[in-house]
């Protein structure tokens, strides 16, 4: 789930993220979990969007998920958002969660896009360029993809800011100025 989609799921993931702080619970494992989930089991959302399934059938699956062990406030919060018939967008809060927790711990996750594998040196001076644009990153996380449509270069994502450094995005550069 992309931080693109704004709404209940980010309203409702920065309201459980500051309970959380305000109790001084740490559930960051059973959203990590619930975003593993999420990320390898496109089925997870599939039923979680059926509207053929009850609400109590998808809270029943959602709390299997996050296990027994699971902190209360993580039940809670789960019950709380399939009583509001919301458990469609929990991807989402899942992600906007995962977003306000490394922001508070000062970590960036920079999305990078490559024409080729970058080497080790090309990540530390990612890092390095990241870190300078982003004072607040104590951390940076490198989400890295290779992209065959690039010829040459590497774009960064940074939250909503874009950094394009590839050969494509020179030349619309040069159109841009030129007026071509």
């Amino acid at each position: 789930m992309s931080l693109e989609t704004t709404g209940p799921q980010q309203r409702y993931a920065r309201a459980l993220y500051a309970l959380s702080q305000e109790k001084g619970v740490d559930i960051s494992a059973s959203m990590s979990l619930l975003q593993e989930v999420f990320s390898i089991n496109g089925d997870l959302e599939d039923v979680l969007s059926n509207p053929m399934v009850s609400s109590k059938n998808k809270e029943e699956v959602v709390q299997t998920v996050v296990g027994g062990k699971a902190p209360k406030i993580v039940k809670d919060f789960i019950a709380l958002i399939a009583s509001k018939n919301r458990l469609d967008c929990l991807s989402g809060m899942v992600a906007w969660f995962g977003h306000y927790d490394r922001e508070a711990r000062g970590e960036i996750v920079a999305k990078v896009a490559s024409a080729a594998k970058l080497s080790e040196a090309q990540r530390k001076n990612i890092v390095s360029f990241v870190k300078k644009h982003a004072t607040h990153a104590k951390t940076v996380q490198l989400e890295e993809r290779i992209d065959p449509l690039l010829l040459a270069g590497i774009k960064i994502q940074v939250d909503s800011k874009e950094y394009d450094a590839t050969v494509q995005g020179q030349i619309q550069a040069l159109r841009a100025t030129l007026k071509v």
